[in-house]
């Protein structure tokens, strides 16, 4: 890993799941020079490295200094590094460290850059269950962010968290649509009420319904779309309790 030469620094982190077998402590202080490495695509490798040895230990045996490593990475400055570390966060959670690693990405959240908060919502959206009240809370809270990108992967990640029937957020959402000031938000918060909480039926189409008179046509759009969003919901909830029923 000390080698000028790119190819030889790659070529030796393909050897590190077999290092670690031997030595892991040793394995992961080389993982974490090469997380290091100025070569983007060197420090992409070494993050699969770690997700490599993770993949073939137990989850008992699993390394948490292997996942913070992994979270660190999702700030790396390197786009394709960000993504190789969400991915294998996404794998580690079934490896049964879901508290701990999500709480870790979740302090990205606040991050000074937009590309890595957005990563972190993604990340957390992954390792997220249906229910998962801080989740959803912290993507709430993402609804503020400077950056509309943020914002829309927290409008995405809202529905991989939410109950079926989540009053709470609908309540939420509804107020933050209540004081909102400009249409982009609105539609934004619009878009969020259609997507992730459809299935509270005739409840969101209270919240949804004066947003079609709108005076912003982006607003009555989104207004639309999620009303249909909530129309397939019922839909598929009531076809789900025929289906029972017959059955």
């Amino acid at each position: 890993l000390g080698s000028p030469n790119s190819t030889t620094r790659l070529a030796a982190l393909r050897l590190f799941p077999q290092a670690a077998e031997q030595d892991c402590d040793r394995a992961l202080s080389a993982a974490a020079i090469g997380l290091d490495d100025p070569d983007e695509t060197v420090r992409k490798a070494a993050v699969e490295a770690l997700a490599s040895t993770l993949a073939r230990s137990s989850p008992a045996d699993a390394s948490e200094e292997a996942l913070l490593l992994l979270v660190g990475s999702i700030a790396d400055v390197g786009p394709e590094v960000r993504k190789a570390a969400v991915e294998s966060l996404a794998h580690a959670v079934q490896r049964g460290h879901q508290t701990m690693v999500s709480a870790a990405v979740t302090r990205h959240l606040a991050h000074w850059r937009g590309e890595v908060r957005r990563e972190a919502v993604k990340a957390l959206s992954l390792l997220g269950d249906p229910g998962d009240g801080t989740s959803a809370k912290a993507f709430c809270a993402c609804l503020d962010d400077q950056d509309p990108e943020v914002r829309r992967a927290a409008i995405g990640a809202l529905p991989l968290v939410a109950h079926d029937n989540d009053e709470w957020l609908l309540q939420e959402l509804n107020r933050r649509l209540h004081a909102s000031k400009s249409p982009q938000t609105t539609s934004e918060l619009v878009r969020a009420v259609g997507r992730a909480c459809a299935r509270c039926g005739s409840a969101s189409v209270e919240v949804l319904l004066p947003h079609l008179q709108d005076l912003a046509d982006e607003v009555r759009t989104a207004a639309a779309q999620s009303l249909l969003h909530v129309a397939a919901a019922g839909e598929m909830l009531a076809n789900s309790h025929q289906a029972r029923a017959i059955n």
